[in-house]
């Protein structure tokens, strides 16, 4: 991995996204060795080594953004998302994670510490499954629904303006 990182000098925007990559994934293999997935068949969370892990086909996919103060909020798979920040969050103020499935690597970055964070997801099974780890947190709150444009019971979504105002 180090060979590779070295040889990352040339100028080719392929070349370049993917030496980004490697320094990433050299970054968050020293803060992190495993990834967690649910495993239906035992019913629970189970270790996976970062480099087994399915979810690495995002991978694959170049970032596209015009961000100069980038930070990463999770790890480089679908779990983690970039933020454009030019300064540090600090308390107060309010995440909002749309679609967790059965992922919290986004909502436990350190990035995110100090604000309050909402999570949506509108499937009750993946709810279920990560309730508790949203109950843990005091500044967490995990709600029933997706969100939308604008208010649909019918698809158990509410509109993003109306949430805003009522969070």
């Amino acid at each position: 991995l180090d060979s590779e990182v070295a040889t990352c000098a040339r100028r080719d925007c392929a070349r370049r996204t993917q030496c980004r990559y490697l320094e990433l994934e050299k970054r968050w293999r020293e803060v992190q060795g495993t990834s967690k997935r649910y495993d239906p068949r035992v019913e629970r969370f189970l270790d996976v080594p970062w480099e087994l892990d399915p979810a690495k086909i995002w991978y694959l996919f170049p970032e596209v953004h015009s961000c100069s103060s980038q930070r990463r909020a999770g790890p480089l798979y679908d779990g983690g998302k970039n933020l454009c920040l030019p300064v540090p969050l600090r308390a107060p103020c309010v995440v909002y994670s749309i679609g967790t499935w059965d992922d919290t690597t986004f909502e436990s970055s350190p990035i995110l510490s100090a604000c309050q964070v909402h999570a949506f997801e509108i499937d009750p099974a993946p709810r279920k499954r990560i309730q508790h780890v949203f109950d843990a947190h005091r500044n967490w709150t995990l709600h029933p629904y997706g969100i939308a444009a604008r208010d649909d019971s019918v698809r158990g979504v509410r509109g993003l303006g109306g949430v805003v105002k009522e969070l």
